[in-house]
């Protein structure tokens, strides 16, 4: 909507090009609301991360009435420019589940869904009928060799600071916790998920 009032500015009135600046302003507070409410919408989910708006003053280098005759006026529209993700790790709190892990950094779980494998810092996990270690929505939480699974014989089951998980019957693979160097580039989807591009293995979580 922004883009298309980037080229009605020639030959428009002065009093409509202050209602275009106007609405250029109140439709970037319309999403700065509709991110705003999303935050508090889950200000008590395990692992989320909240948004921020990027703004930026448009100039607009053609706008001028067609009485006037000095050179073109430069006006200036609002425009939401982009989103930007909050990565800061936010308090962590001991549940006394052992399934229940936390994140210290920027790393995030790798899990494989159905659309392929996406992101997430929500450290709530247990184990399904077939003994695969899951998210809260059934999806394989992955190691570094696949899904990490158990057999009924398991049992204390921990997970280590390197991200090692092993039972009474050993080691049972890595949790694969991937770092971005950038990551604005990561796309939020539902669920808590981010997808985006393959990451590097974390160094610094």
């Amino acid at each position: 909507e922004v883009g298309q009032l980037r080229g009605s500015g020639r030959g428009i009135a002065p009093m409509e090009n202050a209602q275009l600046i106007t609405l250029s302003r109140q439709i970037a507070l319309q999403r700065q609301m509709d991110v705003v409410a999303n935050n508090m919408a889950n200000i008590n989910t395990n692992g989320f991360k909240s948004e921020s708006l990027l703004f930026k003053d448009y100039l607009m280098p053609v706008a001028k009435d067609n009485e006037y005759t000095g050179a073109d006026r430069k006006l200036h529209y609002t425009e939401d420019w982009s989103t930007i993700h909050d990565m800061t790790s936010g308090p962590i709190e001991q549940t006394g589940n052992p399934l229940d892990l936390a994140l210290d950094g920027e790393g995030m779980f790798s899990v494989q869904t159905a659309q392929g494998v996406r992101y997430l810092r929500n450290g709530s996990m247990t184990i399904d009928a077939t003994g695969t270690l899951v998210d809260l929505n059934g999806n394989p939480v992955l190691g570094e060799g696949g899904p990490i699974k158990f057999d009924a014989s398991d049992t204390d089951i921990t997970v280590s600071a390197n991200g090692s998980v092993a039972s009474s019957n050993g080691t049972k693979g890595k949790l694969a916790i991937v770092e971005f160097a950038d990551p604005q580039v990561l796309v939020r989807e539902g669920d808590n998920y981010y997808s985006g591009p393959a990451g590097t293995p974390a160094t610094a979580t």
